[in-house]
């Protein structure tokens, strides 16, 4: 998950302008960005022409307002924001399938496996944040600015840990500065100051998480065109591109928990603090084009 100021003031966007724009997401990139892959240490070059691409279930690229801001964080309140969640689009699973049957026996640091896995589950840590700093730089470019990082922070991640690991599997690494929060589409979404609690783990949430799974949503939402004409815009004004009726039911608000209730918790608990909060603007999911790696 990662978190970009865009130079564009809120004031200057322009909704259906930036809808048509932002569609170029949904292509496969015209830019060869293998050239890049020095920056990550990457050894499957396979796996470049996948970069700049968001992929499918919950990934986005969503354009934001800044709602509500602590004066110490420095943000601007004139200014959008971009919030993107992808990952390595394969190249992690890849890195897995190449490690030996039973060799994460004991995961004894000094085993071969271990240090290959290691290094390759890193580079794919790495590919991964590459991947969402060049997805930012196409929506920027598609809207005719630039683009600062705010935050990138993994939420599938292993490190050592003393005489052990820690796995965080759905859980954002809370010891490297501010967290974002996603909301679902149509809720705010958090940005996170986290507090470092070795009782957390050194974690915290990146989202809300699920309350329905893909296949029971398929009956809990309407099918006719206006619901689907209704989920593709928010409350607050906002607009999705889903074009991928399966993925539009899969992912409607309704599935997922109460982001606001998740941040509400961390704080209760002293896991983290809640420093701002962003509006959904404009969500890119899926368009009908853009081939095999917009699946």
């Amino acid at each position: 998950m990662a978190l970009f100021q865009i130079n564009l003031p809120k004031r200057k966007f322009k909704l259906e302008k930036a809808m048509r724009r932002m569609r170029v997401l949904g292509h496969d990139p015209s830019t060869d960005y293998s050239a890049r892959l020095d920056e990550t240490d990457a050894r499957m070059r396979s796996f470049s022409k996948s970069l700049g691409t968001i992929g499918g279930g919950n990934h986005f690229c969503e354009v934001q307002t800044l709602a509500t801001c602590e004066p110490d964080v420095g943000l601007d309140v004139g200014a959008l924001y971009l919030l993107i969640h992808s990952g390595s689009r394969g190249y992690g699973t890849a890195v897995l399938a190449d490690v030996p049957h039973d060799g994460f026996n004991g995961m004894h640091p000094d085993a071969d496996a271990t240090s290959a896995y290691l290094a390759g589950h890193d580079q794919a840590a790495r590919w991964a944040r590459l991947n969402r700093r060049i997805i930012a730089e196409r929506a920027a470019d598609a809207l005719r600015t630039d683009v600062r990082l705010i935050a990138d922070v993994p939420h599938n991640l292993l490190v050592r840990v003393g005489d052990g690991w820690l796995h965080r599997k759905g859980a954002a690494q809370a010891d490297a500065g501010l967290v974002p929060l996603a909301g679902s589409r149509a809720t705010p979404s958090y940005l996170l100051q986290p507090s470092h609690t070795e009782a957390a783990l050194w974690s915290t949430a990146h989202g809300a998480g699920r309350r329905y799974d893909r296949s029971s949503m398929h009956g809990r939402v309407g099918t006719k065109r206006s619901d689907l004409e209704a989920m593709q815009r928010t409350s607050f004004g906002g607009r999705i591109i889903c074009e991928d009726r399966a993925l539009l039911i899969e992912e409607a608000p309704l599935a997922y928990k109460s982001a606001a209730a998740v941040a509400a918790d961390l704080e209760a608990t002293g896991v983290a603090k809640t420093v701002a909060t962003f509006h959904p603007l404009l969500t890119f999911k899926k368009t009908r084009t853009g081939g095999l790696r917009n699946a």
